[in-house]
C-alpha cells in the first residue's frame, strides 16, 4: 500500500491554498514511485478519500507502464505494415483506412488507452468529417484487427471493445441477385486471368484474399479440396478448406503452369469496367459468395444449410454449430450443380485438372 498525505500548499504570499494536495509515495517494490496530485477538495476527510482513488487510479494505469515500452497508433500501423501489411495486395483500401484513423483517432494516442469513449468519439469525428457508413465500418475493422494482432503476436494490452455497437448500419440487407446469364455476360468482358477468379469465386465460394493465397502444393485431388489462409498470418495462421466442384477443377487444369495460380493483376479496374458494362454497379466482389450459397439453394438438389454453410467457411454460424458435421463428398456434389458460366472462348472443352495431370 502507497503512503498518502493530504495538505494544503502554501503560496509565495505565505497563505495556504484554499484545497487540499496529496503527496503519493509507493514502496520499493513499486519502483519507488512518488506522486504529487491535486484533490480538489475543500474537506480534510474528502481530500483523503479522493487521495485513495487518485493511489488506485495510479496502481492500476501508471505504474505498471513504468520501464515499458509504450505502443502509440501510428507505432502500431507501422509494425503491423512490415510485419503483414506488405504482402497484402490491397494496398490503397489499406492507406486511406490508416490514414482516416490516425487523422481522427491520432496516431499519439496509446494502444493500451483506446477505450470505448474514444472509438465512439472517432464514429462522431467521422461522421462529421462527411464519412459514411461504409467507410466507418471499414475503418473500425482494420483498427479492430490491427490491435488484436497487436496484442496477440506482440502481447500488448488492450482494452475490450464493444466494437459491434460501434458499427453502423449500412441501409439494411442487400438483397444482391446475379443471374447465371449476367454472370457469363461478365465473364466474357473480363481478360481471361480475372475472369477465371471470377468463376472460382462463383463455383467456390472462395474469398478474395483466400484465393491470393492459394498455392499449387496446398490443392489435394483425392479429396477435392484445397487449403487456404484465411484472415490470419503470422504465428497463428487459421487455415480453411475450400471444396473444388468438377467446374473449378476445370478452372485449375486451365492454369496448371503458372507460378501463382490465381494472378488479380488490375482485377479492380477490369471488375469495374464489366460490371459497369453490364449496368450492374451494385454488384461487390465479394456479393459472388452470396451467389455461391444462393444458386445452391436454387439449382442443387442439396440445398441443406449445412453443406452451404461447410462449403462457404462460416464455422461461427449458428447453423454450423448447432448440427452434425457434414460428409465431404456431399459438399462437392452440392457445388458440382452449380450453373456453368464458363464461356468456350475461355474454358474449352471438358478436361479437368485430374485428366490433364494424368
Amino acid at each position: 500500500m502507497p503512503s498518502i498525505s493530504v495538505f494544503k500548499r502554501k503560496g509565495k504570499d505565505g497563505k495556504a491554498a484554499r484545497v487540499y494536495s496529496a503527496q503519493i509515495r509507493f514502496g520499493q517494490k513499486q519502483g519507488g514511485a512518488a506522486y504529487l496530485r491535486s484533490t480538489g477538495a475543500t474537506d480534510k476527510r474528502e481530500a483523503e478519500a479522493v487521495a485513495r482513488q487518485i493511489a488506485r487510479e495510479i496502481e492500476e494505469k501508471e505504474l505498471p507502464r513504468r520501464g515499458v515500452e509504450i505502443l502509440t497508433v501510428e507505432d502500431m500501423f507501422s509494425r503491423w505494415i512490415d510485419d503483414v501489411g506488405r504482402e497484402l495486395r490491397s494496398g490503397k483500401d489499406i492507406a486511406w483506412q490508416i490514414k482516416t484513423i490516425l487523422e481522427l483517432l491520432g496516431g499519439a494516442r496509446e494502444v493500451r488507452d483506446i477505450s470505448n469513449k474514444d472509438i465512439s468519439g472517432f464514429v462522431q469525428d467521422a461522421k462529421r468529417a462527411g464519412a459514411g457508413p461504409v467507410k466507418i465500418n471499414r475503418c473500425l475493422e482494420r483498427l479492430r484487427g490491427t490491435m488484436n494482432y497487436a496484442a496477440e503476436m506482440w502481447e500488448e494490452p488492450i482494452r475490450v471493445i464493444s466494437w459491434r455497437k460501434m458499427m453502423q448500419e449500412e441501409g439494411g440487407n442487400r438483397e444482391v441477385y446475379l443471374s447465371p446469364d449476367e454472370a457469363r455476360r461478365i465473364m466474357e468482358l473480363l481478360p481471361k486471368h480475372i475472369a477465371m477468379a471470377f468463376a472460382f469465386t462463383l463455383y467456390t465460394g472462395c474469398r478474395l484474399d483466400e484465393m491470393e493465397t492459394l498455392a499449387w502444393d496446398r490443392i489435394d485431388l483425392e479429396r477435392d479440396a484445397a487449403t487456404v489462409i484465411t484472415k490470419g498470418r503470422g504465428k497463428k495462421v487459421r487455415l480453411r478448406t475450400v471444396w473444388l466442384s468438377e467446374k473449378a477443377l476445370r478452372i485449375l487444369a486451365e492454369l496448371m503452369g503458372s507460378d501463382r495460380v490465381f494472378d488479380l493483376t488490375n482485377r479492380r479496374r477490369h471488375w469495374e469496367r464489366a460490371r459497369k458494362a453490364i449496368g450492374r454497379q451494385d454488384v461487390t466482389w465479394h456479393d459472388l459468395r452470396g451467389m455461391t450459397a444462393t444458386w445452391s439453394r436454387q439449382f442443387s438438389t442439396q440445398k441443406d444449410l449445412r453443406l452451404i454453410s461447410a462449403a462457404l467457411g462460416h464455422s461461427d454460424t449458428k447453423v454450423t454449430e448447432r448440427y452434425a458435421r457434414v460428409v465431404d463428398r456431399e459438399i462437392v456434389e452440392m457445388l458440382n450443380q452449380l450453373p456453368d458460366i464458363s464461356p468456350a472462348a475461355i474454358l474449352p472443352g471438358k478436361m479437368t485438372i485430374k485428366t490433364a495431370i494424368s
